[in-house]
């Protein structure tokens, strides 16, 4: 999971307190936190230079997928069929 989703998930349970479940639920599935790093923030920007509507925090979240060789899970079919469009990052 990009670092930035996790910090998105978090926002209304820190607001009602209820953090913690989201912790032991990201612990109980073994989600790894990944943060994004140089490689991942210009191919983020290389999404949104290609796609003008992609929202940054979105473009992030692909590029981490993309960075992991890991499988976008999403309920946004846009994002959803971006995924299956956007090319991995050359090294």
């Amino acid at each position: 999971m990009a670092s930035s989703a996790y910090s998105e998930t978090l926002v209304q349970p820190l607001v009602k307190g209820l953090d913690e479940a989201v912790e032991e639920f990201v612990e109980s599935l073994r989600i790894e936190i990944v943060a994004a790093d140089r490689g991942i923030g210009r191919h983020a920007a290389e999404l949104l230079a290609r796609h003008r509507t992609l929202r940054l925090p979105d473009a992030l979240v692909l590029a981490t997928a993309q960075a992991r060789g890991a499988s976008l899970l999403t309920f946004d079919t846009r994002l959803a069929r971006l995924a299956g469009e956007a090319s991995a990052p050359q090294s």
